[in-house]
């Protein structure tokens, strides 16, 4: 199970949004705090890394003059009071960056797009687009004769959100647009890159404020033209329907002049106002969730044909839903959930014998608070409630992410000026087996389904099935076997190995998920993907700790190494070849070790049949192998070894190393085959960490 992640709030949560990269952006005040997955393996560190972006300094006074048709003066401003209303992520990255970017709308109504400095884990992020800005230019340069200040006024953004990914046929690329609402009753599209944001659409839709969007997934209608419906809800009146539809030729995408439907029941408008709203995609068939106080409207939606209205659910609450999410079954949508402010979750799903969607009963809201249950008991609370800001998921429905808080029975609200706390809480389901999450990539790469691969990591769990698996092989308990033993060293050259060993650069959970994608595309079985995977992380641990166990030899400032410092390089190089499955056999390997390479009586060469070809770096003279502490040349240069050295002596193919030159020694003994098993893996000099190439 994941923990819970802990959340301060200089402010209270306006929105909270998850990318397509990974990230759960969360707004409160000036403030974004992101919170990301922690891909490294290292068992120290937290499940998530939090970011906390502090955007004020560019909401700071920024006067500019204007001088409309009318000689009108007008000053626009961001105030010392603005806060974040809303932030939305893009789902894709725009022109060459991969990496999402960041939508934000103030309170003053500004729109803002921020991307990563280098990349989305960092805590560097920087202005890439102020869209009112441009707008303004937009109205100035318009040809209609009498702009003036109150057309200005009433564009003002009051909604935002990013489209879906467009996806041509051949899959080679992918567009998005950013729709914002305004005071007017307008929608506008923006084609956003990194060098420009251009203005694709203006539409006016309502006589009303734009309070929210939905976008409906992107539909193909022929070869060259796909086709998205836009929910458009007025801020105290009806929903309208926008089909947006698009051309492409030659990786141009050209809007199609869009057309707007209404909403009817019973013959009459559908004019009932809606807080929330979502899209569910079924085969051909798209069915429109609007969420009111009280009740559920359900309409039925086509390309072709006008919105059909379906059903009332009744939700048995008067309060307004604060999140909705949907629910998966890989990559199908199967229901959603409604998550509202006082700690209610609702569960919708299509019914199997009518296809209808029907509530049904569950035990989310308990699940909730008995993961909260070690908080309340921590803070003593005998009576509490939950209130809820927000509500995310993820297909396939491994995970719903909840931002709530926990507030005492006897607090309605915070009346002092401390910091209030907030959880973010997995829900996760279960009977999840690996088998299935391996199923479910394998569904997204046939379906060619287009995601993220840091993403993947959330949606399906990848992190579980990693520790999971590693678990049935004991391999996270060998790795505490490990570190606890190093703990026992006190020498701090001896820290070096776990340093890199258990570095997220090399044990990092997205490179082992890109080569899993990998692999499923060349139609490979999930056995062999497992045993791949595991293959490649022995052989990553074989060469760091070789290639650190020669940097010991060589930097160590007596001439050999300490018998502390031999019996750490032999548990490493002996929990590689063996991950130790108990602890029993981790002391018996130990003295398996101790007594044929440690023993001083053992250091000595006596029967060992040995042919090799070793060469002093001073004189090149030859080395005759007579010891296994030291090597003396024929003009008496002496070289200390490492006892990686005597893994060397189990190889029986002679190779040349293509850095330092040195020989490796060929050894007959087959009592110790085991250890060529090691060798075997690695292709690399143990003495100057160069690659090996075979003599021929």
């Amino acid at each position: 199970m994941i923990k819970n992640v802990k959340i301060g709030l200089p402010f209270t949560l306006n929105s909270c949004k998850l990318s397509k990269d990974g990230i759960i952006g969360i707004a409160c005040g000036t403030r974004v705090q992101l919170i990301s997955w922690n891909t490294s393996f290292q068992s120290q560190k937290k499940d998530f890394q939090v970011q906390d972006i502090d955007l004020s300094s560019y909401f700071e006074l920024q006067e500019n003059t204007y001088i409309f048709h009318d000689k009108k003066h007008f000053y626009l401003s961001e105030s010392s009071d603005t806060f974040i209303k809303e932030i939305d992520w893009s789902p894709t990255g725009v022109s060459e960056s991969k990496n999402c970017v960041l939508a934000i709308l103030t309170s003053k109504h500004v729109v803002y797009i921020f991307k990563p400095y280098k990349n989305p884990y960092s805590n560097k992020w920087v202005l890439l687009h102020n869209i009112s800005k441009i707008t303004i230019k937009y109205l100035f340069n318009s040809s209609k004769p009498n702009t003036n200040i109150t057309d200005f006024l009433k564009s003002r953004a009051r909604c935002i959100l990013w489209s879906p990914t467009l996806y041509t046929q051949e899959e080679k690329w992918g567009k998005c647009y950013l729709g914002i609402g305004n005071e007017y009753g307008e929608i506008e599209l923006w084609s956003i890159t990194s060098e420009e944001a251009v203005l694709s659409l203006k539409l006016k839709v309502l006589e009303t404020w734009v309070t929210k969007l939905s976008f409906s997934p992107w539909i193909q209608e022929n070869v060259n033209t796909y086709c998205s419906l836009l929910s458009v809800s007025g801020e105290s009146g009806p929903t309208r329907i926008i089909k947006l539809s698009v051309s492409i030729n030659n990786e141009n995408v050209y809007l199609i002049s869009p057309s707007i439907k209404k909403l009817y029941v019973d013959n009459n408008e559908f004019e009932t106002p809606s807080n929330n709203s979502l899209w569910l995609l079924q085969s051909t068939i798209l069915y429109l969730i609007l969420i009111h106080v009280e009740r559920i409207s359900v309409f039925q939606c086509s390309v072709t044909f006008d919105p059909i209205f379906i059903k009332y659910l009744h939700t048995g609450t008067f309060l307004q839903a604060s999140g909705t999410s949907i629910i998966y079954n890989g990559i199908d949508p199967i229901g959603f959930l409604v998550a509202y402010h006082n700690g209610l979750i609702q569960t919708f799903t299509f019914s199997k014998l009518s296809n209808e969607i029907e509530p049904i009963t569950n035990n989310i809201t308990s699940k909730l608070k008995e993961q909260l249950s070690d908080y309340m008991q921590t803070h003593s609370f005998s009576e509490f409630n939950i209130r809820i800001y927000g509500l995310s998921s993820l297909p396939p429905f491994l995970y719903q992410i909840f931002i709530c808080e926990i507030i005492p029975s006897d607090e309605i609200r915070y009346i002092t000026h401390k910091q209030a706390e907030a959880k973010l809480v997995f829900l996760e389901s279960s009977n999840i087996s690996n088998e299935k999450i391996l199923k479910v990539v394998e569904q997204y790469v046939i379906s060619n389904t287009h995601f993220s691969t840091t993403c993947m990591l959330w949606d399906l769990g990848l992190s579980k099935f990693f520790n999971t698996s590693y678990r049935e092989i004991n391999f996270l308990k060998c790795f505490d076997h490990l570190k606890k033993f190093n703990k026992e060293i006190s020498d701090e050259i001896c820290q070096t190995i776990p340093d890199k060993l258990f570095n997220s650069k090399f044990l990092n959970s997205q490179r082992l998920l890109n080569s899993i994608i990998n692999m499923f595309k060349m139609k490979k079985d999930l056995e062999t993907i497992y045993h791949t995977i595991i293959s490649n992380l022995r052989s990553h641990l074989i060469m760091t700790v070789l290639s650190e166990s020669n940097y010991f030899h060589q930097h160590t400032s007596c001439s050999l190494l300490t018998s502390k410092e031999r019996k750490l390089i032999m548990l490493y190089c002996s929990f590689i070849i063996n991950y130790f499955p108990n602890d029993n056999l981790l002391l018996s390997l130990l003295k398996i070790w101790k007594q044929h390479f440690l023993s001083s009586e053992l250091l000595q060469i006596h029967d060992w049949k040995i042919n090799t070809e070793e060469y002093c770096n001073v004189c090149k003279s030859n080395i005759p192998f007579k010891n296994v502490e030291f090597g003396t040349c024929e003009k008496k240069h002496t070289w200390p070894r490492c006892s990686i050295t005597l893994f060397t002596l189990m190889d029986t193919s002679p190779k040349t190393c293509q850095n330092c030159s040195r020989k490796r020694i060929s050894f007959s003994n087959q009592d110790h085959s085991f250890v060529s098993k090691l060798i075997d893996a690695c292709d690399i000099c143990f003495y100057c960490g160069g690659r090996w190439y075979s003599k021929i």
